[in-house]
């Protein structure tokens, strides 16, 4: 199971008719696409051998490393994933949001997933440079 199977459900589930009740679909989908970019992030993370609490604060941790990068895109990855994570959010959790009724919102989180995929990408390349940063922020903020 990878983050891009999250995102690539999250599409699916938007998009298609025969799943049942489109708001449930929606919310759902919102919800798959934070955890695919998510799982997609803490894969990079990993492979640079950061390790990544896997609980509940493992998504600020995920957070905090890439946007204390000081890196521009890690931080274009940390700001996707914080709006996401919001959306995630209310999907799962304000059911008076009448925003899931519609496929609008749901498509912007996959959109947003994507991009962050994109983002994450371009962050592989320039890995050294990121590290380096996340390193002197841990070092400033005692992380």
């Amino acid at each position: 199971m990878s983050g891009e199977e999250y995102i690539a459900l999250a599409g699916r589930l938007v998009t298609s008719t025969a799943l049942g009740n489109p708001e449930a679909r929606f919310r759902t989908a919102a919800s798959r696409a934070y955890y695919g970019a998510y799982h997609l992030a803490v894969a990079v993370l990993t492979t640079w051998g950061l390790k990544v609490k896997q609980n509940a604060y493992g998504h600020q941790e995920v957070y905090n490393l890439f946007w204390g990068s000081g890196h521009a895109e890690a931080r274009k990855v940390a700001s996707l994933l914080d709006d996401l994570r919001t959306e995630r959010i209310k999907a799962d959790y304000r059911m008076d949001d009448s925003r899931f009724q519609e496929p609008r919102t749901a498509m912007m989180c996959v959109e947003m997933a994507e991009d962050a995929k994109r983002y994450l990408e371009n962050c592989r390349s320039d890995a050294v440079a990121i590290q380096e940063g996340i390193q002197q922020w841990r070092l400033a903020t005692r992380q």
